[in-house]
């Protein structure tokens, strides 16, 4: 946690906020359960030098397969998502909770249309991501939005702006998907509407 101290410039002041009002520990963020160890410690305990891949997930089967359902709780559902929309599956996010046997899953579950295509591209997501897949005999009966690929547009600043790097990396890496950069002169050009359908603006890019 942290704990910025009081910084008033003056009596009756107003305190000056600190540099860094957002706290990063991971383990908030993601409501990981941790102990703090402040003492050494010991024990049987193996050093891992690197990232290690999650263990293979599973897409599990069942008698005439409707489609399957992805739990948007995970951070890789929406790298899957991405991956099946490339790939021209149907895709819906589901507006309501679903209950498949004893598992509830909440609102924006992704359920994928069973096609001859569909499995084989379902099972290399499971093997890669860590991800398990569950097939249903029916497709869910709420309101869902179908999901389709966007024309995708990143506004940046010659020199390069901080914010847009970010939100690049992020596009690059964390969730792959394809999109533009793009600067002042495809802009004021206009027509954008021709060519995107969303364009992602940073802080900083709109005086």
């Amino acid at each position: 946690p942290q704990d910025h101290p009081d910084d008033i410039p003056y009596p009756g002041g107003a305190p000056r906020p600190p540099y860094d009002a957002t706290g990063w520990t991971l383990a908030y963020q993601m409501g990981v359960k941790f102990d703090r160890m402040i003492d050494g410690f010991d024990g049987p305990f193996e050093r891992i030098p690197d990232l290690i891949k999650p263990a293979a997930g599973k897409v599990t089967a069942t008698k005439g397969v409707a489609g399957y359902i992805l739990n948007h709780q995970q951070n890789d559902a929406f790298v899957a998502t991405n991956r099946l929309l490339a790939a021209k599956e149907e895709v819906f996010w589901l507006k309501a909770p679903l209950t498949v046997g004893t598992v509830t899953y909440p609102a924006g579950a992704i359920f994928v249309s069973a096609r001859p295509t569909t499995k084989p591209v379902l099972d290399k997501i499971a093997a890669d991501l860590g991800m398990n897949i569950e097939a249903v005999s029916a497709k869910p009966t709420g309101d869902a939005l179908k999901l389709k690929p966007v024309r995708l547009a990143l506004w940046d600043r010659y020199g390069g702006s901080m914010d847009s790097g970010w939100i690049r990396w992020i596009l690059e890496q964390a969730y792959p998907i394809t999109f533009d950069v793009v600067y002042a002169p495809t802009l004021d050009a206009g027509d954008l509407n021709a060519k995107y359908d969303v364009i992602i603006f940073p802080n900083g890019s709109i005086p």
